[in-house]
């Protein structure tokens, strides 16, 4: 179902037409999650019900090829997310400037609303600034596209070392068949950036700390897959300075199992190379229903193998998504 094309629902088409306009776009996003721990390990956060992004989101066009976008989440301590400003400088090659997802992987990238999954792949939150302010520059060429970009390197603070990180992103979409199509990316980061945290580890990183990682994402009729690697290199200055690497990849396969029913399975593998026993195998199963065009649930039934211990978990999140 398309909250952007609601035929029988006559209140979701009144949201659509008050809050959709070129110059003026209107995205919503809420989500209430449940947690619940199958051992007594509080594995899945402890027991509890809580709440998701609290988002609203608004883009639109502006003469002259410009365009904006402004999003806030108000389930965070630094609500604001997302400030960028945007130039057209051909149909297929735009600038961006400002607070925004550097183009680091194939599972950052999807709104909160959108992924797989209730959660990331673990390696997002590990690994990557989710969100940084500079300047990027996007490029659409037939089947090829590209991403380059200048960051701080320092995520949502905002301050800066007079140190940058670079990015550069490539990708291809292959179009086997009518039915089918295969994507292809590989993206690198060199951040240069002193005492940098390394996403949510704990660790900080000297300087210089290169991210690298390809992935690529298959549709065919009712089936569906992922796959993606990342790794990072640093040297850890939460671990005596030594030379540290952190190795993530993950294989997703679902089934659409009707118009508005999936089935899902990921194997999500983590792992620490000076501390080895953070590391870990997260398999999930999901299940992901759409109720009406605005509302949906998913389930997710969690495994974590640790070699010497097996968690276990459900996670549940309840979610309106006006897009």
């Amino acid at each position: 179902m398309d909250a952007n094309n609601p035929t029988d629902e006559p209140l979701a088409q009144q949201l659509h037409d008050k809050l959709k306009s070129e110059a003026l776009n209107v995205r919503i996003i809420l989500q209430s999650t449940a947690n619940y721990s199958i051992t007594e390990d509080a594995f899945a956060n402890p027991n509890q019900f809580g709440l998701g992004p609290a988002m609203v989101m608004l883009r639109g066009n502006l003469d002259k090829q410009f365009d904006y976008k402004f999003m806030v989440n108000f389930n965070r301590p630094s609500p604001v997310m997302d400030v960028t400003l945007g130039y057209r400088i051909q149909p297929n090659l735009k600038l961006n400037a400002g607070l925004q997802k550097p183009d680091m992987g194939l599972d950052l990238l999807p709104s909160p609303a959108e992924t797989d999954f209730a959660d990331r792949a673990r390696m997002v939150n590990t690994m990557t600034n989710v969100r940084d302010i500079g300047v990027s520059l996007d490029g659409q060429f037939d089947a090829f596209d590209l991403n380059v970009g200048l960051y701080n390197g320092t995520g949502l603070t905002g301050t800066n070392d007079g140190n940058f990180m670079i990015l550069a992103k490539a990708g291809y979409t292959f179009d086997i068949s009518p039915a089918e199509q295969l994507y292809v990316g590989f993206n690198a980061t060199l951040n240069t950036t002193t005492s940098e945290p390394v996403g949510n580890t704990g660790y900080i990183s000297d300087r210089d700390r290169l991210t690298y990682g390809f992935y690529a994402k298959w549709a065919l009729d009712t089936w569906f897959g992922a796959a993606e690697f990342m790794q990072t290199r640093f040297d850890n200055v939460s671990l005596g300075n030594e030379r540290d690497s952190i190795t993530s990849f993950y294989a997703t396969a679902g089934y659409h199992l009707t118009d508005t029913a999936d089935l899902l399975v990921r194997w999500d593998h983590l792992s620490f190379d000076l501390e080895s026993n953070r590391g870990s195998d997260l398999v999930i199963l999901g299940w992901n229903q759409q109720l009406s065009s605005l509302m949906s649930f998913q389930t997710n039934l969690l495994a974590d193998f640790r070699g010497d211990s097996d968690e276990f978990g459900l996670v549940g999140v309840f979610q309106f998504y006006f897009k």
